[in-house]
């Protein structure tokens, strides 16, 4: 079934090379309506329910494919939350810091960081305090839970924290514009790309879409 989009994907990209039950998971999500979005006429369906579907039907019987389906989303949110984060503290590094070691350990094919000394050292670079700024506070928020979803018995419960922060937060921009759009970017880019351990074609952020590539 094809549907007509708002979010402007480039290709095919959302209907290919995904499985039926997926894509017909994505069109229903899709087709409804969410009071968490400030949709009027909204359906029946929590927007935490839906994602909590979608994220089960990323695992795989091999728990190390889905562990690296969650551990890809919670890096792509990641990604699109940074730029607040620049916003309000230009020269803070620590996020950086958390993507170097991040790389570090993926360049060595490990994906094991509960064990590593300096992963706690990472965990700890975010003290539990507020910056007194709901934006900056709640894109911590999906760095902290970045975190936790390196470790796979917290792994989608730390995603759904960190999809809350960026659907009804203020993570990725404040205000209600909008909210239905980044979205569908999550369902028809992100959701795609990483059943198939792969970067979304574009990535949304504070500063609006942009191709990933460029990044």
């Amino acid at each position: 079934m094809t549907t007509v989009l708002n979010y402007p994907v480039k290709s095919d990209f959302y209907l290919s090379n995904i499985p039926q039950e997926l894509r017909e998971l994505l069109d229903f999500a899709y087709q409804e309506k969410y009071a968490e979005l400030y949709e009027e006429n909204n359906g029946n369906i929590l927007l935490e329910d839906i994602c909590r579907k979608i994220l089960n039907c990323l695992k795989s019987k091999n728990k190390m494919l889905t562990y690296q389906r969650y551990f890809s989303m919670g890096l792509i949110m990641s990604d699109a939350v940074n730029p607040t984060i620049k916003k309000y503290l230009p020269n803070d590094n620590r996020t950086q810091k958390i993507h170097d070691f991040i790389n570090s350990q993926l360049s060595k094919k490990s994906l094991i960081f509960s064990k590593n000394k300096k992963f706690i050292e990472i965990k700890n670079l975010f003290p539990e305090i507020s910056f007194g700024i709901q934006a900056l506070d709640e894109a911590v928020d999906v760095f902290e839970n970045l975190l936790k979803s390196l470790e796979p018995t917290q792994s989608q419960n730390a995603l759904l924290e960190i999809l809350d922060d960026c659907f009804q937060g203020y993570a990725i921009f404040p205000g209600s514009e909008n909210r239905r759009d980044l979205f569908n970017w999550w369902l028809l880019d992100v959701v795609p790309a990483v059943w198939k351990l792969e970067v979304p074609q574009q990535l949304y952020t504070i500063n609006g879409l942009q191709n990933y590539s460029d990044i």
